[in-house]
């Protein structure tokens, strides 16, 4: 497991859409790299069962598989934690390590400005 995911332990930014959530989006990103629903449970902190039904969401949503920009940004998988949302964990991301602004995320994330902003706020009540 730990192989598997030291091999997948980015996920490019250029995946992320407006057709998914941001948990389909990585668990999605992560079944097409071969994980089981076990890993990518162990990887989010997130039961299997989770797992399983976010994605069986996000095929009905995306069936086709992710095309990754080779000039993409890439997001480490380890910041991702049960504490937060993953939305919440990568604006926070994005605005605490790489400075972004809240447009710049949103363009990104293929978001609103305002939902960035709204994300961010949220994270840092719940960090204190």
């Amino acid at each position: 497991i730990l192989t598997l995911l030291e091999a997948t332990k980015e996920i490019p930014i250029s995946v992320f859409n407006e057709k998914l959530s941001s948990l389909e989006t990585i668990v999605k990103y992560l079944k097409e790299k071969e994980m089981t629903y076990h890993e990518i449970g162990i990887a989010l902190q997130r039961s299997e069962r989770n797992i399983w039904a976010t994605y069986r969401n996000a095929i009905k949503k995306h069936p086709e598989q992710f095309v990754v920009q080779t000039s993409s940004m890439y997001i480490p998988l380890n910041i991702f934690s049960s504490k937060f949302s993953p939305l919440e964990t990568l604006v926070f991301y994005l605005k605490e390590n790489l400075h972004l602004t809240y447009h710049e995320i949103a363009l990104l994330l293929k978001r609103d400005d305002r939902t960035i902003w709204t994300v961010y706020n949220r994270a840092l009540k719940k960090n204190g």
